[in-house]
């Protein structure tokens, strides 16, 4: 008789347990998607387009973001560019919205590329955010937000090695922005 009561409660534990780990299990998976809900959100606060002959950045987050502007060369026809270069942005300070010529995003871009001047155009923005997840934005794709793993190589920032970016330039025009922020 003890037998059988020590393997009904045996048996009782391990469904108890059992159904712990469940638990814990569901709490992890909702934990990593709350996790990447964040880092999207905190993402899609950072972007940039073109107004007229300037190009727009806007970082909406509490925290800087650095980043990469895309330059690509070739027809605009074409459905993938001939080449495509890299220009770092620098550091953009949080809540701001930097405006900058796009002839100097172009002047910079020319210094990396041997394809200087030809069909130029802004195809997108890479960028890190605070919590260390690179991010891809193509023009291309509608602007479509995509996690990435990749870093743009150094040889192509087309800027000089002690240069901090386009956020230094001289032409560029920095406003605070009034909505800023959300939860991280």
């Amino acid at each position: 008789m003890a037998a059988l009561i020590a393997a009904i409660s045996l048996a009782v534990t391990a469904w108890g347990t059992y159904k712990s780990a469940l638990v814990a299990d569901d709490q992890l998976k909702q934990s990593r998607e709350e996790d990447e809900n964040s880092q999207q959100a905190q993402a899609s606060r950072f972007a940039a387009w073109v107004e007229r002959d300037k190009l727009v950045i806007a970082n909406r987050n509490l925290d800087p973001v650095g980043g990469y502007l895309f330059v690509s060369y070739g027809p605009k026809s074409s459905a993938r560019p001939t080449v495509v270069t890299y220009v770092d942005l620098g550091i953009v300070p949080p809540c701001t919205a930097v405006r900058l010529p796009t002839e100097v995003i172009y002047a910079r871009a020319d210094v990396s590329s041997k394809y200087t001047g030809t069909g130029r155009r802004i195809a997108g923005l890479h960028f890190t955010t605070s919590d260390g997840q690179s991010w891809d934005r193509w023009n291309r794709k509608g602007g479509e937000l995509t996690s990435t793993a990749d870093v743009p190589p150094p040889q192509h920032s087309g800027a000089n090695p002690d240069d901090r970016g386009l956020m230094d330039h001289k032409e560029a025009k920095i406003s605070a922005l009034a909505q800023c922020g959300g939860t991280k």
